[in-house]
């Protein structure tokens, strides 16, 4: 078995879960990222494990088919993507693979039909939402960029191209701004400095841009705000917010948020509705992608004007809303009360009013809702570590004719439906959808239906 720091000439012949190749040498599997499934590799040993090792890619010595040239400068040293230097058909040919695993290996039935996957129309530039940590270069100098793998150092990169184009002027403006007012980063290993992180969210709505910019600060009152607001503006920013978070955790949104200018939040359709959404509420990032997640999950669950329909884990009600226009009634709970508060002004917005939404933790506020309005539909999106044990054994009780999982995690998505299946379901195939291209991330949905029916 080589040690760590040999280097070995390794073929690549699978792909892992976080978008890794893997490779076997002596029998045991090796993961290497950026290889891709059909590289002959060098790759040097970084560390060693009982049954397997991780690799570092030296060079490539016979390129895969599926390779493909990543545009971006800071591919690899980013921790952003993790499959940009593969063939945009075979990144979701891979998904799929992983989600058909998860389902047979974690649920542990292999007659569930995994089908292929939803593709996105943008395969770059299509985030509408990105948190960039602010820090300091060898000058002293502000940066923005995202975390090296496994690290909290900054890589520069103010130019992503998965966000949108109309942020990377704000960034600039700001950090700009920064360097020429004083205005310090915040230090992670003293606690020391002002600016965090830098929100922001674009959309557009009646074919006015929108941009809402949110540096997030350790201090109650944010220096020189009539500056910044000014050059702001000159990039484009529509609303200026600013969130405090004094607190020393990796957790990158403090519970306060103000306005310097602007509304606060942005507007968008989806679906024939319009959404108001502030910087603190779930909205998908891929907002073309989103409308065919819906889609689908409103196609597989055939809501009748008679089914009362619960929506757990609702955010700002965007799928609560659209069900509403097929369903009797339909509740929605979330447990972050500022998306409580956009989905009812939503709903009032839509003139919707076979909603009801309500904040709170979801096993707590159903089994109070329980009593009064059963439900017929019970819909789930939760985070990325899927149901609570408490909420799944909510739904054993409330034993709903139809749950429509949809799902950011294959892995939690299995395991949770192992339990369903347990519990008196029969679920149906699983639909991908790439909302994260050039990522190894991926939304699924499936339909569980009660076995009586």
């Amino acid at each position: 078995m080589p040690n760590k720091n040999d280097e070995i000439e390794l073929y690549i012949d699978g792909c892992g879960y976080e978008g890794e190749g893997v490779g076997r040498f002596d029998g045991m599997a090796v993961f290497v990222p950026y290889a891709a499934k059909g590289d002959t590799a060098l790759v040097r040993i970084v560390k060693t494990a009982k049954t397997h090792m991780f690799g570092k890619l030296m060079s490539v010595i016979t390129p895969s088919e599926s390779r493909a040239e990543a545009p971006c400068p800071v591919y690899g040293k980013c921790g952003g993507c993790s499959f940009m230097h593969l063939k945009y058909e075979k990144q979701l040919e891979y998904k799929r693979e992983r989600v058909a695993d998860c389902i047979k290996k974690i649920c542990r039935s292999g007659e569930i039909e995994v089908l292929p996957v939803i593709p996105s129309d943008k395969q770059f530039f299509y985030r509408n939402k990105v948190q960039l940590p602010i820090g300091t270069n060898a000058r002293s100098e502000p940066v923005c960029g995202f975390y090296a793998p496994h690290s909290h150092r900054i890589v520069p990169c103010a130019d992503c191209m998965l966000q949108d184009r109309s942020m990377k002027k704000a960034v600039d403006a700001f950090l700009l701004w920064m360097k020429e007012n004083g205005i310090s980063a915040y230090n992670e290993e003293n606690g020391k400095g002002l600016v965090r992180h830098i929100f922001l969210r674009c959309g557009e709505f009646e074919g006015k841009s929108q941009l809402v910019f949110m540096p997030v600060i350790t201090s109650e009152r944010l220096p020189k705000a009539d500056s910044l607001e000014k050059c702001l503006k000159t990039a484009g920013v529509t609303s200026l917010c600013v969130n405090i978070n004094k607190v020393r955790t990796n957790v990158i949104l403090g519970d306060k948020t103000y306005v310097i200018y602007g509304d606060g939040y942005i507007k968008d359709v989806l679906l024939g509705n319009t959404f108001k959404i502030s910087p603190q509420s779930f909205y998908q990032v891929n907002k073309p992608q989103a409308e065919k997640l819906y889609r689908a999950a409103l196609d597989m669950a055939e809501i009748k004007k008679t089914d009362t329909v619960y929506d757990l884990y609702c955010g700002a009600g965007t799928i609560t809303l659209s069900a509403a226009a097929y369903a009797a009634h339909v509740y929605g709970i979330e447990i972050v009360e500022e998306a409580v508060k956009n989905a009812k002004e939503n709903a009032i917005a839509c003139g919707i009013d076979n909603v009801t939404f309500l904040a709170g933790d979801v096993a707590k506020t159903v089994r109070e809702l329980k009593e009064t309005a059963p439900p017929d539909i019970v819909i789930l999106d939760p985070p990325r570590k899927g149901c609570s044990s408490d909420t799944l054994e909510l739904i054993k009780e409330l034993f709903p004719e139809k749950i429509v999982y949809v799902s950011c995690n294959p892995a939690t998505l299995a395991r949770d439906m192992e339990y369903l299946i347990k519990n008196g379901y029969t679920a149906g195939s699983v639909q991908p959808v790439d909302l994260f291209p050039q990522t190894a991330h991926i939304e699924t949905i499936t339909l569980l239906q009660r076995q009586d029916m």
